[in-house]
C-alpha cells in the first residue's frame, strides 16, 4: 500500500517537473528570445518627448549590447549595402534621434526562421512614427528583415529596410 502512494507521488512530481521544464524551455526558446530582443530594440530606439540625456544614453547602451561587432545595412531601392561598426550605428541613431521630439517604433507580424545553425532571419512589419517639434507626425509602415547570429547570445548582424524608413 505504501509503495502505491510513493509511486503516485513520484509520478505526480515527475509530471510537475516536466510541465515546468516544458514551460521554461518554451519561455527560453530561441524564437521567444529573439522576439523579446527585437521588441526591446524597438523600445530602445524609440524616443520619448521628455527623455533625459541619461535616459538616451542608457537606451543606446542597450542598443549597442544587442549589436554584433559589424552590422550590415541593406537598402534595396538605393542598391546600397554597407557594413558598419557597432559604434557607428549608435552614433547614427544618436544623430537621427536629435532631429525628432518623438519617435515610436513598433514591430508587428514577426516570422522567425533559422536558415543555419546559429543564424536567424526575422521578417516583420515595422511601424515607425516620427514627430518633429511643432510638426505633424509622419507614420511609415514597411516590411523589414533582420538577420541575427548567435554568439553566446543572439546579436543583430544585419538589417534590410526600405528607403522610406530612412527619410
Amino acid at each position: 500500500m505504501g509503495g502505491v502512494v510513493l509511486n503516485t507521488k513520484l509520478i505526480a512530481g515527475l509530471v510537475i517537473i516536466a510541465v515546468l521544464g516544458g514551460g521554461f524551455g518554451y519561455y527560453f526558446s530561441d524564437k521567444l528570445v529573439i522576439a523579446r530582443l527585437l521588441n526591446d530594440l524597438a523600445w530602445d530606439v524609440s524616443k520619448e518627448e521628455d527623455e533625459s540625456t541619461m535616459g538616451t544614453a542608457l537606451k543606446l547602451k542597450e542598443v549597442k549590447n544587442l549589436l554584433a561587432d559589424d552590422c550590415r545595412l541593406i537598402v534595396p531601392e538605393r542598391s546600397y549595402e554597407e557594413t558598419v561598426e557597432r559604434d557607428m550605428v549608435v552614433q547614427y541613431l544618436l544623430y537621427h534621434r536629435q532631429h525628432y521630439a518623438l519617435i515610436t517604433v513598433t514591430i508587428e507580424e514577426m516570422l522567425i526562421t533559422f536558415p543555419a545553425d546559429g543564424q536567424a532571419v526575422v521578417q516583420c512589419k515595422v511601424r515607425l512614427e516620427k514627430e518633429k517639434v511643432q510638426a505633424e507626425p509622419v507614420v511609415v509602415t514597411a516590411e523589414v528583415e533582420f538577420v541575427l547570429k548567435k554568439d553566446k547570445d543572439w546579436l543583430l548582424d544585419g538589417v534590410t529596410l526600405p528607403e522610406n524608413m530612412l527619410k
